[in-house]
């Protein structure tokens, strides 16, 4: 049987992690294959579950143990006995329909990792070996593979068809089809190897062992031993075993066994993924994202592990032999494991809690500056007309933009004023072309070249309406200072951020400490600025209020 030990340290470490914070809350496929591949981890545990109720009690008596926990649960009693042999059958039913579910949880393990590599990101695949592994040592190759190869072909071709649809293959008629595959480019993309990430930035490899100590804190070096934790307990519950089997001691039926090899795979995407993408040069923080899951799993195993150790010294030094003096030891030392792990429980709620609010705190000031851009912008520029676009610049901040669905209407457009970076930036729909997404704009590449078409150049007719700036990048100085181009920008919003270069103090730049973080960093100001000035005539217009 699984420790519920494992459980509640998996369900409290998805609760208050900062990581999963963050990760939860982002709009990246990322974030929905990092549900996949949970479930994928919960749907294997499950079998395990199911595999090990089975070879403890048996299947007749597994089918009594699960009818005792409907019957627990259940919340309304009847008094009459046809009614109840009527209710005894349907409960058979339910049983046996349970069982079966029960017993194909290893396919949806594999079904749930095929749904998060071919829906959500294809690089998921990477934490989904070793679930693989499991099912073909759980179920053979055989179950497993028809697990996967099935919902494969399905995905794979409603996939196709959506993909050649709506870019433009089936416009040269059915027998001139152009077949196009998101998957397939994805993966020829970065694959091929002239992709060109590294434009975006290197990192060393521990630049995910510090990102993940400070996200996960206490729980990050736990999952990290799991391994050998998993591994540890496995052997000592066999020498266990061992001993009480020369010794016909009847003890051996009574203590619950744990699958610690199988759950060690349950774990191991989290190990894997972090392998395998700490030796690529390009790393971002959301790439681990699909194994957060199985982050937690892991540290719940090093807990159960570590408390099974206890638990089982515990019982040894309780049956030997021992004098006033051990077992008062023995008295001391199951107080100080107690205190250790409410001690470490705190810890890692309390650190979660200061890093989390940290986050919001120190760097939350881009998110609430887009959304101060007025509902009704008329207020604020009257030249404006009521069917004019609203041109919301940003220079040497774009990378902090958030998303559109964070502008106020589909007035709104995000406008790149060309600066200091020189990649690629993302560009609109042609939708002049009448070609929706078929249609690519000029300029368009795989190779991260920046292409003039990205960049927005503000004119007469054509100014910037709203400007995104902090006073590092400070460009409404550098590209909307001198004449014709001078915008009169005065401040709408303006929020503190945080200065990570003259920010030295570590502590107090990763955690918020009342009384002290706010004394030891230093903040820039995030700005939303908008135009005074009428571009065309060099009038000055009257602020208005965003309310009219």
């Amino acid at each position: 049987m699984i420790e519920p030990k494992v459980g509640a340290t998996v369900l409290l470490v998805l609760s208050f992690a900062t990581g999963n914070f963050v990760s939860s809350t982002a709009m990246l496929p990322n974030s929905f294959a990092m549900g996949c591949v949970t479930r994928a981890a919960a749907s294997a545990i499950e079998y395990l579950n199911f595999r090990a109720t089975r070879e403890r009690f048996g299947e007749f008596v597994a089918k009594e143990e699960l009818k005792k926990k409907k019957k627990k649960i259940k919340k309304a009693k009847v008094s009459d006995d046809e009614v109840e042999e009527d209710e005894d059958d349907d409960e058979d039913v339910i049983v046996e329909e349970t069982l079966v579910i029960e017993s194909r949880a290893m396919e949806r393990a594999c079904m749930w990792c095929v749904v998060g590599v071919l829906v959500g990101w294809p690089f998921a695949g990477v934490a989904c070996v070793p679930i693989g592994l499991l099912s073909i040592w759980m179920v053979r190759a055989w179950r497993t593979a028809k697990a996967i190869v099935l919902p494969t072909v399905i995905i794979l071709i409603l996939s196709t068809l959506c993909d050649t649809f709506f870019y433009g293959g089936f416009s040269n008629g059915i027998f001139k089809t152009e077949w196009t595959s998101s998957l397939v480019n994805i993966v020829k993309y970065n694959v091929r190897g002239s992709g060109g990430s590294e434009l975006y930035g290197t990192e060393n490899w521990s630049f995910y062992l510090r990102n993940l100590a400070l996200q996960f804190n206490v729980a990050f070096p736990l999952a990290l031993v799991a391994p050998i934790m998993a591994l540890f307990s496995h052997l000592f519950q066999r020498i266990i075993e061992a001993k009480q089997k020369n010794a016909k001691t009847t003890t051996a039926s009574k203590r619950t066994k744990v699958p610690w090899l199988a759950l060690l795979f349950c774990a191991l995407p989290f190990h894997v993924a972090l392998g395998f993408f700490s030796l690529m040069p390009h790393k971002e923080e959301r790439f681990l994202y699909i194994v957060y899951g199985p982050l937690a799993l892991s540290a719940g195993i090093s807990v159960a592990a570590i408390f099974d150790t206890f638990r089982t010294f515990s019982r040894v030094t309780k049956r030997a032999k021992t004098g006033p003096f051990l077992k008062s030891s023995h008295r001391a030392f199951t107080l100080f494991a107690a205190l250790l792990g409410v001690s470490s429980l705190m810890l890692f709620i309390l650190l979660s809690a200061s890093r989390t609010f940290a986050l919001i705190t120190y760097y939350g000031a881009p998110i609430e500056v887009y959304a101060s851009l007025p509902v009704k912008p008329l207020g604020w520029l009257p030249d404006k007309n009521p069917n004019d676009v609203v041109n919301v610049c940003v220079g040497d901040e774009w990378y902090r933009f958030p998303s559109h669905f964070h502008l106020p209407n589909e007035k709104y457009r995000i406008r790149f004023i060309k600066g200091a970076f020189n990649g690629a930036l993302p560009m609109y729909f042609e939708s002049a072309a009448g070609k929706g997404t078929a249609g690519a704009p000029v300029g368009l590449n795989d190779k991260n070249q920046a292409h003039e078409n990205q960049w927005f150049f503000p004119n007469a007719s054509s100014p910037c309406d709203f400007l995104v700036e902090t006073d590092e990048t400070n460009d409404s100085q550098k590209y909307f200072k001198e004449e014709p181009n001078d915008y009169g920008w005065d401040v709408v919003r303006s929020l503190p951020f945080l200065d990570n270069s003259r920010s030295t103090d570590f502590l107090a730049r990763t955690l918020y400490i009342p009384g002290y973080s706010g004394k030891h960093n230093v903040f820039t100001k995030y700005y939303l600025k908008v135009r005074t000035k009428n571009i065309a005539t060099g009038e000055f217009l009257g602020i208005g209020d965003s309310s009219k």
